[in-house]
């Protein structure tokens, strides 16, 4: 009788351990599925570094994540110069997992920052430098929702990003700087349709727009992208 207990518990202890073994090596795949080069566009909001994740639907680059960032003294004034040559800057990162970016383990990353974009004929202007990650200001998935909600991000207590809310496609990813009028408390604003004024194919911004929470102005548009998401 103690016997078949032994056996049991033998058996039954081998199978949880192989279960376990199963458990975290898919633990494991999953973790590393989003590893990968996760291109940026890179900009730059009263002398701070900002960067966004160049995003794609229906695969592990399907989130939304915008980071600020620095770089050495020497890089910064040299990426600030280049601002004022091109509407355009992007980064190409060396390899690195997404959901570790997200998570914020991901501390510093190596990168080549392009004028335009890095896919499409860009170049290179900044080799090999140190990017160091400092905030996650935004970091959500890609949803089917309706399009036209904007993400309200604060950056300052006089400015702040709108961030498009990708979402069923044919979509369009948009990021555009505004000034807070008056200073108000700002909070995340989850329904901004009345700001597409046009289809989605040409998304035109009204200049100013109004609610009991907040009131700002758009100063400029600083990426906008659509034919990743016809």
């Amino acid at each position: 009788m103690y016997k078949l207990i032994a056996l049991f518990l033998l058996t039954y202890s081998i199978i949880l351990s192989a279960n376990q073994h199963v458990s975290q090596s898919h633990k494991l795949h999953q973790e590393k599925s989003a590893w990968g080069t996760h291109g940026m566009t890179v900009f730059m909001v009263q002398d701070k570094v900002y960067a966004s994740h160049m995003p794609l639907a229906n695969s592990m680059h399907a989130h939304q994540v915008i980071i600020s960032i620095s770089l050495s003294s020497e890089n910064t004034e040299n990426l600030k110069a280049l601002t004022k040559q091109y509407d355009l800057l992007t980064l190409e990162p060396e390899p690195f997992d997404l959901s570790q970016l997200m998570k914020g383990t991901l501390t510093h990353f190596a990168a080549n920052i392009y004028a335009n974009h890095f896919e499409r004929g860009g170049s290179i202007k900044l080799k090999d430098i140190t990017i160091n990650i400092e905030d996650i200001l935004l970091s959500q998935p890609l949803t089917h929702d309706q399009n036209g909600d904007y993400y309200l991000l604060p950056v300052s207590n006089s400015t702040g990003l709108l961030v498009h809310k990708i979402a069923k496609q044919p979509s369009f990813d948009q990021i555009l700087s505004i000034d807070f009028v008056k200073n108000k408390n700002v909070n995340f604003m989850p329904n901004m349709h009345s700001m597409v004024k046009t289809s989605l194919e040409t998304p035109l911004i009204i200049d100013t727009y109004k609610n009991r929470e907040t009131r700002f102005v758009i100063t400029r548009q600083i990426y906008l992208e659509q034919a990743d998401f016809r």
